[in-house]
């Protein structure tokens, strides 16, 4: 997921943070449920999306799914960097997506 919108000059941190996002299907979700989440990268912000009944994205559970499985809620270390979610900013832009801007990537020195 990130490898493509990085190659395509995209922002890397925006690439990792989407992949982070979406990495784990529709738990992104604030409601549990069958369905696949879509993530469409647009210069300097992405919308999440799920697709199934009853699934919805709120900036609470992207924002929640954000911080799984990291001991820093700000850093996200990574195999070439660090994910940096300080100015990162998840806002409603419907019902069911949410938009997420403000990622950076701090590459690793080595």
């Amino acid at each position: 997921m990130r490898a493509l919108p990085i190659m395509r000059g995209f922002p890397e941190g925006l690439a990792w943070h989407v992949g982070k996002v979406v990495e784990c299907g529709t738990q992104v979700c604030a409601s549990a449920g069958r369905g696949v989440v879509t993530a469409a990268i647009r210069g300097d912000h992405a919308v999440i999306r799920p697709y199934g009944k009853g699934l919805r994205c709120t900036p609470q559970s992207v924002a929640a799914h954000t911080l799984y499985e990291n001991g820093d809620p700000y850093l996200h270390a990574e195999c070439s960097g660090s994910m940096d979610l300080r100015h990162a900013v998840f806002e409603a832009i419907d019902d069911v997506s949410v938009r997420i801007f403000g990622s950076e990537f701090i590459p690793a020195a080595d």
